[in-house]
């Protein structure tokens, strides 16, 4: 299923297209031009390079915050307006939740338990890996402390 996907909680933003989990095509937002004066025409631009007509999109996703609070109602409002002229459904998407899945996708990173987090694929450049054992262990007890706490 195709999927026209926008991000406007920050200053930039950006727009994309996936064909389900690929990126097809992705526009970084220009910093020097406001959300309003710039979305229409960057949405336009990625079907465009992706040669795909807005009909043949199924989904349209919208990062949902946090973020900027304007940026965040533009981007909500542009891809509202946009579900109801082509009747497609939109879905929000936390920035936060986008943020971890592409670390996972791109570090290899996979949380094996509450309060820990195990490599599991490349560690070229990360000094020993993202697995330490003692400092593991030293996290997971300054964790317990805590929760103790509350």
């Amino acid at each position: 299923m195709l999927i026209l996907a926008l991000d406007t909680t920050t200053r930039a933003g950006s727009a994309a297209l996936l064909d389900d989990d690929r990126v097809l095509v992705v526009h970084p937002g220009a910093r020097d031009a406001t959300h309003g004066e710039r979305l229409p025409g960057e949405l336009a631009r990625v079907l465009d390079d992706a040669r795909v007509p807005l009909a043949s999109v199924g989904l349209l996703a919208v990062a949902a915050g946090p973020g900027g609070f304007t940026g965040i109602r533009i981007g909500l409002a542009a891809m509202q307006g946009l579900s109801m002229a082509i009747d497609r459904p939109v879905v929000g998407v936390s920035a936060l939740d986008a943020m971890a899945l592409a670390a996972v996708e791109q570090l290899g990173v996979s949380q094996a338990r509450i309060g820990r987090v195990d490599g599991c694929g490349p560690r070229r450049g990360l000094r020993g890996g993202v697995r330490r054992r003692g400092a593991h262990r030293r996290a997971e007890a300054r964790l317990a402390r805590s929760s103790h706490r509350m």
